[in-house]
């Protein structure tokens, strides 16, 4: 296979170095560290523009903490996620969800040193507080369309705002009105798919909305119907190009995006031995390896950002095994997809985005180029060899 890319000048400090002899070693391994034959990342990764899908230009490598300072700013300046009402409005968006991505990557910036990223999304989170429409659909039935696209970004904007440091009246205030609710979120619960239940309790859980007792009982209920204790087969998610997502919000969730140890953890290198047993974290291992790599290829970034963000979560670390290996060439494709205006990923067509949508207002930055900022740099914080730590929301 092909040579490992070279690790870029930004991110050595964090990534740290693997003797020469234990590099050639783990990349004559990588090929063998699941049983799906997967390509590997270096032979694999097209060029940043053989799409011709970057219209913008390519950014100079920098330190992770550069990176989501200049992140945060871009988001907030550059796009109108910071106004909710406005997304929802205006544009006919998803105001609840993308307000919370832009306090997510706001917080990721924050907790790696920017303070000016903690103002700023403060100003916005007391804006959209004092906003009656943006808690609007707190008054529609809860099997509603409005329910299903805002519920739990509500939720999850709430949580953020609590990190980030709002005043603690708004809070309260914010948080009487989603207790009301809450027969209304059980009952809509049920209704989700089983990644999304698992958020829900952990969202419920990390707000102090229901009692630990019926949380537990829920999720050991709802694990036994994740992909990860049905063991699909990797063949299953290569079906469309939205089913990794099914694997990487499972999870976020079982590991409470990071905060948590996966459950039955073990030895990673152990669970990509040939004759291991098939835990599930050796299954969710093994798999999101594998995807990661096939996502690579295709040059599915945002897919690829979660999946490598998983492979942290599973207790990978870039080290000097095969599975170090991978972290390392993962990464850095991602950086070589950062823009000079601070943002990830390709330049989408918004007038082919508006067609298909059937949305002339909608607006391709807020709704594509946000999110896969963010996840880009939330899987780059993920603790690579005893990097940054910097999770998602409990």
């Amino acid at each position: 296979m092909g040579a490992a890319r070279t690790v870029l000048a930004g991110l050595a400090a964090w990534r740290g170095a693997a003797t020469e002899p234990a590099a050639r070693a783990a990349r004559l391994a990588l090929e063998a560290i699941d049983a799906y034959g997967a390509v590997a990342v270096a032979a694999a990764a097209p060029p940043r523009n053989a799409s011709a899908a970057y219209a913008k230009a390519p950014a100079a490598p920098a330190p992770l903490a550069a990176m989501a300072a200049e992140a945060a700013r871009w988001a907030d300046e550059a796009i109108a996620a910071r106004d909710p009402v406005r997304v929802r409005d205006r544009l006919g968006m998803k105001g609840c969800k993308h307000f919370a991505e832009y306090l997510d990557l706001q917080r990721l910036a924050a907790e790696l040193g920017d303070g000016a990223a903690r103002a700023r999304a403060l100003r916005a989170v007391e804006r959209a507080a004092a906003a009656e429409a943006y808690h609007a659909f707190l008054g529609r039935r809860e099997a509603s369309a409005r329910w299903r696209e805002d519920s739990m970004s509500y939720l999850r904007a709430l949580y953020l705002s609590g990190e980030l440091g709002a005043p603690g009246p708004l809070l309260a205030a914010w948080r009487a009105r989603a207790a009301a609710a809450m027969p209304a979120f059980w009952r809509h619960v049920a209704g989700r798919g089983v990644d999304q239940r698992l958020n829900f309790a952990k969202l419920f859980r990390g707000l102090g909305l229901a009692a630990e007792a019926d949380l537990v009982a829920f999720e050991r209920a709802t694990r036994r119907a994740t992909h990860v204790a049905r063991r699909r087969p990797l063949a299953w998610f290569l079906l469309s190009a939205d089913r990794p997502y099914d694997l990487t919000h499972e999870v976020f969730a079982l590991t409470r995006d990071g905060r948590a140890p996966f459950p039955g953890a073990g030895d990673p290198a152990a669970a990509l031995a040939a004759d291991a047993p098939l835990s599930d974290h050796a299954y969710a291992l093994r798999t999101a390896a594998a995807l990661l790599k096939v996502c690579v290829r295709r040059d599915a970034l945002d897919a690829a950002c979660e999946l490598l963000a998983n492979l942290g979560q599973l207790g990978a670390r870039a080290g000097g095994d095969a599975l170090g290996e991978l972290y390392r060439q993962a990464a850095d494709y991602v950086v070589s997809r950062r823009n000079a205006d601070g943002s990830f990923g390709e330049t989408h067509d918004a007038a082919r985005v508006r067609a298909a949508k059937g949305n002339p207002a909608y607006d391709v930055e807020v709704g594509g180029t946000l999110h896969t900022t963010f996840v880009c740099l939330w899987a780059l914080a993920q603790r690579p060899g005893g990097g940054v730590d910097v999770s998602r929301p409990a």
